[in-house]
């Protein structure tokens, strides 16, 4: 993250279909998962930022343009 060297190991968009499942999994036996509705937002804005094949941890750039 510090050196912005986001060479994926694991891909934004694939760590995001994950959390989908896991809220829609949520969502279907009642239980409210409100963090990781706030982490699936900040992985949703790294998709419309063209960041989707770029690692997990570019989402320091997402908590940047919200801090900044």
């Amino acid at each position: 993250m510090i050196s912005g060297d986001f060479a994926p190991q694991g891909y934004v968009k694939q760590h995001l279909k994950d959390v989908h499942l896991m809220l829609e999994q949520a969502q279907r036996v009642g239980q409210k998962l409100p963090l990781l509705e706030i982490h699936a937002d900040a992985l949703e804005a790294c998709m419309r930022h063209g960041e989707g094949d770029k690692d997990n941890s570019v989402i320091i750039e997402e908590i940047r343009r919200r801090v900044l």
